[in-house]
């Protein structure tokens, strides 16, 4: 499987789970659905490799894109703008899809305690400091439900919540990085880069082999810093 097969199946592979797990998970011909009501994640459509522009766009049409994001890869990335962006359809936000050998990882000094979510209350902070870090929300119960299969993880720096991170390895040893982020007040001061750091030693530590992510246009910097590589494209449609 290549990096960048790697990469999305980690990622469909734990949108599947949490809709499966706290939401609604439903898989059509051409396309699948993974959506939790009282949260703002993962609230995803996404497309198998034989969409055309057609069913991408009859898709659009038919669901409430005010609730749902529209993810698009592949073949079609480059040109799909020409067919959904209209009045009420906008592109959101373009992700990038990385990848890192594990191989070559090693550990540094540690600046963050970084504490795995095991219950209710580390549930709930691990949701109030996301939100304060990304604007959006997981709800603690999301976090409940797939906690046994989704490693979430709370940074902290003297006793205060300063980020999260989630790891989720794959049966293919596939380590993904996901919702990894600073609260706004204590950015800029390495914790991000930390976080990241120790997410990886555990990945590494559970023998995963490769670990991806999917960057923001502000993340990627730190990434490539960190010896990720870029392998495609993401654009993500929203009403």
């Amino acid at each position: 499987m290549d990096l960048k097969k790697q990469n999305l199946y980690n990622l469909m592979s734990l949108w599947r789970l949490v809709g499966q797990k706290a939401g609604r998970y439903d898989s059509m011909k051409s396309f699948e659905i993974s959506e939790v009501n009282n949260s703002q994640w993962p609230n995803k459509i996404w497309f198998n490799e034989d969409a055309t522009w057609d069913i991408i766009l009859n898709v659009a049409n038919q669901y409430d894109l005010k609730k749902l994001t529209l993810s698009v890869w592949g073949n079609l990335v480059e040109t799909i703008d020409q067919v959904l962006l209209t009045d009420d359809i906008q592109l959101s936000s373009t992700q990038y899809g990385m990848s890192m050998p594990l191989a070559s990882f090693q550990k540094s000094e540690n600046l963050v305690e970084l504490v795995q979510v095991a219950d209710t209350l580390s549930a709930q902070l691990w949701s109030e400091t996301f939100e304060k870090s990304f604007a959006y929300l997981i709800h603690k119960d999301t976090i409940m439900k797939t906690m046994n299969e989704v490693n979430y993880f709370l940074g902290y720096s003297e006793g205060i919540p300063v980020g999260t991170a989630v790891l989720f390895i794959d049966e293919y040893r596939t380590a993904g990085i996901h919702s990894m982020g600073v609260i706004p007040e204590m950015r800029r001061k390495g914790f991000a880069e930390d976080i990241l750091t120790q997410t990886l030693a555990i990945a590494h530590e559970n023998e995963a082999k490769t670990a991806t992510l999917q960057a923001s246009d502000k993340g990627k910097p730190l990434y490539l810093k960190m010896g990720f590589n870029e392998d495609f494209i993401i654009k993500n449609f929203k009403k």
